[in-house]
């Protein structure tokens, strides 16, 4: 064997051995988006109750949880206000029910899982 061919072989099985690796990096980053896209899908229509940092309290069915931007969304979602935690600046309920609405995580203060979905595993 010469060197030429040496070379070619070094430098050939350092190239597939990172392009392998990248692929398993890609792998596992698509097997955790389907992870998270099954749990959300496992805990979809389960009626949710979130309080938000402004004392505000929703109720509705939950439509989505993307991690990337931290968020959740709820469609049919009813507010119940702010049910006396606000002294003096109380918010009333709204009998308007809306489509969906989406929460920052960092607005949600508390949040409840009122009835399970009977398809959830």
């Amino acid at each position: 064997m010469c060197i030429r061919d040496r070379y070619q072989r070094r430098v050939h099985g350092v190239y597939f051995k990172k392009e392998n690796q990248e692929k398993k990096k890609q792998q596992q980053k698509m097997n955790q988006a389907d992870q998270q896209e099954l749990g959300t899908q496992k805990l979809a229509s389960n009626l949710i109750s979130i309080l938000t940092t402004s004392g505000i309290r929703y109720e509705g069915t939950l439509f989505k949880i993307n991690p990337n931007d931290q968020s959740i969304a709820l469609q049919s979602v009813k507010s119940f206000g702010t049910e006396g935690r606000r002294e003096g600046n109380e918010i009333p309920p709204s009998p308007v029910v809306h489509d969906i609405i989406v929460f920052k995580g960092t607005d949600i203060k508390d949040l409840c899982v009122i009835s399970e979905n009977s398809n959830a595993e």
